[in-house]
């Protein structure tokens, strides 16, 4: 992966409408994580492991964890 982007949004109406563009990615990858860094970073890691040569992101939601979870992100 040449470029990450990290955002935080707290509403859909904090960004614009995309639902008339082309898909971006083949496809999209989300986690839903709640603390355990360790597993979060495993399964990113893994996820982006079995891309290969297919076009995907990563939606990481940070579910409060205190952990150091959003420091990794």
């Amino acid at each position: 992966m040449t470029e990450q982007q990290r955002d935080t949004v707290s509403s859909s109406a904090e960004v614009p409408s995309l639902i008339d563009m082309d898909d971006a990615f083949d496809f999209t990858i989300a986690v839903v994580a709640n603390n355990y860094v360790g597993d979060v970073q495993r399964c990113v890691e893994s996820a982006l492991k079995w891309v290969g040569d297919r076009s995907a992101e990563v939606i990481v939601v940070d579910n409060g964890s205190t952990d150091g979870t959003p420091d990794w992100l």
